[in-house]
């Protein structure tokens, strides 16, 4: 399982509200937040990476039929603010999933050696 960079989370939560709205674009290094993402009991600052479906494939360039699915879209990663309430309730379960398929926080690969 990959992290994916064209996710809502990725997009709206990290670079967008956090790091350009809250100002965190200068305090901390993209790579700095995503290591918070692996919660650590040390200290420690993982290695995280995010990857679109495309640089997920090319990954995988040496195996034969891969395939790269998109997962894990909650109504809590789409935070609006000022409207959150609002835009949870107006959202439905089935559309979430829907968008989970494309706006996904996980790319899953499957291929053959």
């Amino acid at each position: 399982m990959l992290y994916n960079k064209d996710s809502v989370f990725f997009l709206w939560d990290i670079v967008f509200l956090e790091r350009i709205i809250h100002g965190n674009l200068l305090r901390e290094s993209i790579e700095d937040r995503l290591s918070r993402i692996e919660y650590t009991t040390s200290g420690a600052k993982p290695l995280v990476r995010v990857y679109t479906r495309k640089e997920a494939r090319k990954l995988f360039c040496k195996f034969r039929n891969v395939n790269v699915k998109v997962f894990q879209l909650k109504k809590d990663d789409i935070s609006i603010p000022f409207i959150e309430k609002l835009v949870k309730q107006a959202i439905s379960d089935k559309l979430v999933y829907s968008l989970s398929r494309h706006l996904g926080w996980n790319l899953f690969i499957r291929g053959t050696k």
